[in-house]
């Protein structure tokens, strides 16, 4: 959800494969367009890592993110 007190011009939902969907919007702020993109990546703890173990699997979860924002 976006809750804004500028004027929303355009909003779009985008499934990015993790437990929220990314929302961006375009808003009218000061007669001006700007694009407010608001996204929850995958993290550590949505992959049962235990912490032990988090080291080692940082790289893998990097590469998960950049993947969704690609999208």
């Amino acid at each position: 959800a976006l809750l804004s007190r500028y004027p929303v011009q355009q909003f779009t939902v985008v499934d990015l494969g993790a437990i929220r969907p990314a929302v961006i919007a375009d808003l009218t702020i000061a007669g001006r367009t700007v694009t407010f993109v608001s996204a929850h990546l995958l993290y550590y703890g949505w992959l049962r890592i235990p912490r032990a173990e988090l080291p080692a699997h940082v790289e893998t979860v990097h590469q998960l993110q950049v993947q969704q924002v690609q999208t």
